[in-house]
């Protein structure tokens, strides 16, 4: 059976699997495995063995992760399962998605008595911590028993891939998006000014915000460049609201998420008279946060485009 954790709060058995794990030679288009004796030395020859496997596909980018959580788990292993250990790494197979954006690492060992369950321990704690890692750092991650043992497996996203993807803007309404640009402009232009004034000048808002948010603007350029090129033709047509399909790199996602996390804080700094800047309204406060959630949910999360409302 296995059992595979992806966002919940338990294991889900989601399907049967006889055999061992060997069988998946027989899928993968990409994979390379090997085995350790329960040595203490372990754990620094798994650690180096998937770095050299990732850096040979030309996947540094996971390198530290990938090493990170695969080490923990051969160290789980070798120190309670006590059996030898197999490390497998597959980057295209049956099992993991068909886009090479994606990468799966299992550890295998001969114990199947006890399943691994996640554990609240202390934060200098430094056992325990396999699974939270599995949790926080992971696209997903899983056990599986087989007939040898156990396969404790999780899979990673390359984050940095910077190829378009193309996402949808569903019922975009071009007033709230001009406001929109309109406002953070003006917050681009009081930051600008608070920075630049004289020493004695006391701001409650903290210069790195304000120098975050500054650059942070600056690199999400690339966003306002695609939409504006529609904008100006949908204006020039009179529509009010537009279905927006556009391409863009898959990293902007992350751009848009960190924007809009760091708007919340200026709308409350607005509120609470820190700024001259309007504060912006509900209706646009709304607007925002759908508009840069569509951003990271679909080209991060790959979820469906949900309409503006």
């Amino acid at each position: 059976m296995i059992y595979a954790y992806n966002g919940g709060s338990r294991f889900v058995a989601i399907m049967s699997f006889s055999g061992s794990a060997d069988n998946k030679n027989n899928f993968a288009h990409y994979m390379e495995t090997r085995n350790f004796p329960p040595e203490p030395s372990t754990p620094k020859q798994a650690r180096k063995f998937v770095r050299d496997t990732l850096s040979t596909w030309n996947w540094s980018a996971l390198e530290e992760v990938a090493t990170l959580l695969a080490s923990e788990l051969v160290t789980n292993s070798v120190m309670h399962a006590r059996s030898w250990v197999r490390v497998n790494i597959y980057k295209e197979s049956e099992y993991i998605r068909k886009e090479s954006e994606y990468i799966r690492i299992e550890v295998v060992d001969a114990q199947a008595n006890t399943l691994p369950k996640i554990r609240n321990y202390g934060l200098e704690s430094t056992t325990g911590r396999g699974l939270l890692l599995l949790k926080s750092m992971s696209k997903a991650w899983g056990v599986e028993v087989i007939p040898q043992g156990k396969v404790v497996w999780f899979e990673l996203e390359n984050d940095s891939a910077t190829e378009d993807k193309t996402i949808c803007l569903k019922n975009f309404s071009l007033g709230c998006y001009i406001n929109l640009q309109q406002y953070i402009e003006s917050l681009l232009r009081e930051f600008s000014l608070i920075r630049l004034s004289p020493k004695k000048f006391s701001s409650p808002i903290s210069d790195s915000f304000m120098s975050n948010f500054l650059e942070l603007r600056k690199d999400s350029r690339i966003i306002l460049e695609k939409i504006n090129s529609y904008i100006e033709a949908a204006q020039v047509g009179g529509y009010e609201t537009i279905e927006l399909c556009i391409n863009l790199p898959k990293n902007t996602g992350n751009i848009a998420y960190q924007l809009n996390n760091m708007l919340d804080e200026a709308d409350s700094y607005c509120k609470n008279q820190y700024l001259l800047t309007i504060t912006p309204s509900e209706e646009l406060i709304s607007f925002r946060k759908w508009y840069f959630n569509q951003i990271y949910s679909q080209l991060i999360k790959g979820e469906y485009p949900l309409a503006w409302s």
